[in-house]
């Protein structure tokens, strides 16, 4: 049999000759592409701050989205590049799709976190009068940014494999509805919670009074704030209540003055006010 005749075998609906140049891309892009990620990888570890704060903030964020690119995802890229060699069923053809479609959307929705991330820490380690504000914020942020990126990173990944999303739009809006009037009092806290992290009124380590509470600022929350009392006690106030509460910050102030009030007996003995306080002023 010559070999003319092997490379036209077919195996599965395809030639011999297919499948060798699927494996071979396989292989290649399976080997090369860790290789290049690990490479990013190893020499983002080796930076110093220094480093960090020299570089481009473009070019230090592709370097993150580099390294944080998942195994998982790169197994995607081969198989993917491998299957154009290929002919398959409808079905299999399919369920390859399925795949690569969920795999994909997955690492951009790891790569908007990432990014998202990599923003605060950039802002924080360039302004240090804004680290005690972005630490109490940054949990609300990441959360709305969460919520935000993969909501549509499904509604992306739905729409790539064929799904009509103009259907599941309308009924999430009327679901959206029904459930925000469910639950507004959690929404209310939730959205008083992104006005606390976009305008920044006070961070955490602030001394503050809020009505008749008074506290330094331990955590700020998605859906309350903690302070602790100056006689120890664990303060938790919903962040509703503290937009609508006139809020006094002692944290950011230059100078503070302090009134003490203290009495004195009508018994206590005079003495003299001056410089001479000793012998001399005695015997006058």
């Amino acid at each position: 049999m010559r070999i003319q005749d092997i490379a036209q075998f077919e195996f599965l609906g395809n030639p011999v000759l297919n499948w060798g140049y699927a494996v071979i891309t396989f292989l290649v892009t399976l080997t090369v592409l860790p290789i290049i990620k690990g490479f990013i990888a190893a020499r983002r570890r080796s930076w110093t701050p220094n480093d960090r704060l020299q570089f481009h903030a473009a070019i230090e964020l592709t370097t993150l989205l580099a390294a944080r690119t998942s195994r998982v995802f790169l197994f995607a890229v081969a198989l993917y590049l491998a299957s154009r060699h290929l002919t398959f069923p409808p079905r299999l053809e399919r369920m390859i799709t399925i795949v690569i479609v969920s795999l994909f959307w997955l690492q951009v929705g790891m790569w908007g976190m990432a990014a998202v991330r990599f923003g605060i820490d950039y802002r924080r380690a360039r302004s240090s009068s804004l680290d005690s504000i972005l630490t109490g914020s940054m949990d609300i942020i990441l959360f709305c940014a969460g919520l935000i990126i993969w909501a549509m990173v499904l509604l992306l990944a739905l729409d790539n494999l064929g799904i009509q999303i103009k259907p599941l739009l309308a009924g999430l809006g009327i679901g959206g509805i029904a459930i925000a009037l469910a639950v507004q009092t959690v929404l209310g806290d939730l959205l008083a919670s992104m006005s606390i992290a976009l305008d920044k009124p006070f961070g955490v380590g602030d001394s503050l009074t809020i009505g008749d509470f008074q506290g330094t600022v331990e955590h700020i929350g998605v859906k309350s704030t903690r302070l602790r009392s100056l006689s120890g006690e664990q303060i938790i106030i919903a962040n509703a209540d503290i937009i609508k509460a006139r809020v006094r910050n002692f944290g950011r102030m230059g100078d503070r003055r302090a009134v003490f009030a203290f009495g004195v007996s009508y018994d206590t003995p005079h003495r003299p006010v001056g410089r001479n306080t000793g012998r001399g002023a005695q015997d006058s």
